[in-house]
């Protein structure tokens, strides 16, 4: 939340070091829990595999991001887009194996039918917690301190309302971390269901990105790892099971 008068919201770990200097990050990262916290294995096993997914939809829209943006911003605002749901893994770990559970699709009653789906993320954590998982990353953001005008750009597009123009920069990044966020999550679908719901996303999008199903294919499948491209960042190697330095 440290700002300079006139200088906007801090969103780069580059800018973040400049102005706490490297002792003060290196006292923020040993004030952390050692993994995996208050976690036993089958939490500890489910939030890495959230993290891994989160960073996953994070390189993803590096890739997707228009010309001219800084791809650690776009990656530190598609990570932040998860924020809620990396909350609930780690504190609710009992109530997020249960909206899992809501979320899996019903059972076929007979012969030939489809399964019905189960419910949305929304209504599961809704129905388990009586809060999103949205709205209780919000809240946190907020806690934290983040600007004003952050705080839209890590919610994601709703997937009932379109998605509409780019009236500021701010919506740019909220609709490349949304994308991507989106396409990384069909990847959790059935395999005959992912192309049609990678369409979906492709066409929500299409107008505001320029981009098509191909891309975001392609981009899918950037690398996961080494330095984010355009951004001479790397991101650490070290998993989030070595330790609370990582």
């Amino acid at each position: 939340g440290a700002q300079l008068s006139g200088a906007g919201p801090v969103l780069t770990v580059r800018r973040a070091i400049a102005l706490l200097g490297l002792d003060g990050v290196r006292r923020g990262a040993l004030a952390l829990r050692n993994w995996p916290g208050p976690l036993d294995a089958e939490g500890a096993q489910a939030l890495q595999a959230l993290i891994d997914r989160c960073r996953h939809a994070a390189r993803t829209a590096v890739a997707l991001r228009p010309a001219g943006y800084d791809a650690e911003v776009v990656f530190l605002i598609t990570l932040m887009q998860n924020l809620g749901r990396l909350l609930v893994h780690y504190h609710f770990a009992d109530e997020a194996r249960q909206i899992s559970r809501l979320r899996e699709p019903l059972a076929a009653t007979a012969e030939g039918e489809r399964p019905e789906p189960g419910l949305s993320e929304e209504a599961a954590c809704h129905a388990v917690l009586g809060v999103d998982a949205e709205q209780l990353g919000a809240a946190v953001a907020r806690h934290w301190g983040l600007a004003d005008e952050v705080l839209p750009m890590i919610r994601r597009h709703p997937l009932t309302t379109p998605v509409r123009n780019a009236d500021h920069d701010a919506d740019m990044l909220r609709a490349t971390a949304s994308c991507a966020n989106e396409a990384v999550d069909v990847q959790s679908l059935p395999a005959a269901m992912r192309g049609a719901a990678l369409e979906r996303v492709a066409q929500r999008y299409a107008r505001l990105l320029q981009i098509g199903v191909s891309d975001l294919n392609a981009a899918l499948k950037a690398p996961l790892r080494g330095p984010l491209e355009g951004g001479g960042v790397a991101e650490p190697q070290a998993r989030v099971s070595d330790g609370a330095a990582a």
